[in-house]
């Protein structure tokens, strides 16, 4: 169902070549050198909690001159992992650190959330930026998404999701994004959701991913 004239667009992939240009590419963790060989015209680079480095203050120091100078397109992903080995207090020191560059920039955060729904709301009461926050890869239920909506989140959904969810989830607030699955997954995705949905949904992402993301600007 998906429209031939419409641009797919992927809001969260981990793959440095996209099926489309219209693809926000993860750049998280890579050198200047690594992440400046990738030629993609939308990027985000953050601290994920699973993963923060012994030395998170000075990357995320890079992260704000990247955002300062305009070469990434939004912050993340980052968020809250009870999963995750790396303690609360630390995750918290980090996700605030990645709030702040986000706020002062304008740009939109990319949250990776799991059995942590509390604490995000809770973040975002405090901050009150839920507008420009984006929740990847979302597979929970209709219930906990309309916490999200109400807190002004943007509800990406992946290669996995909760049927109802997506069915329901309003036209202005909905994303599409391959993550770390395999880039050829989007229009399958696009057209399985268009049909669940009866409404277009590469007319309808196109227009909240510009919206939202703003090409980077190339690095010199």
């Amino acid at each position: 169902m998906s429209s031939d004239a419409a641009i797919l667009t992927d809001a969260h992939t981990h793959h440095a070549s996209p099926l489309t240009d219209a693809a926000v590419v993860d750049m998280s963790g890579l050198s200047a050198e690594a992440s400046a060989a990738i030629n993609a015209r939308y990027v985000s680079m953050g601290i994920h909690p699973c993963s923060v480095p012994d030395n998170w203050q000075a990357v995320a120091a890079r992260i704000a001159d990247e955002a300062a100078a305009g070469h990434i397109s939004a912050v993340g992903e980052c968020g809250f992992d009870r999963t995750s080995s790396v303690p609360l207090g630390v995750q918290q020191q980090v996700f605030t650190s990645m709030a702040d560059i986000a706020a002062a920039t304008g740009l939109p955060m990319i949250l990776h959330i799991v059995r942590a729904a509390d604490i995000i709301l809770a973040q975002a009461k405090v901050r009150r930026e839920g507008a420009r926050w984006i929740v990847h890869g979302f597979r929970g239920k209709p219930a906990t998404m309309r916490q999200f909506l109400d807190a002004g989140f943007t509800i990406s959904f992946g290669v996995r999701y909760n049927e109802e969810s997506a069915r329901i989830c309003p036209s202005d607030r909905i994303l599409l994004e391959t993550d770390t699955a395999a880039p050829e997954l989007l229009p399958p995705l696009c057209d399985r959701l268009s049909a669940l949905r009866d409404e277009d949904l590469a007319v309808t992402t196109a227009a909240n991913f510009s919206r939202l993301f703003a090409p980077a600007t190339p690095r010199p």
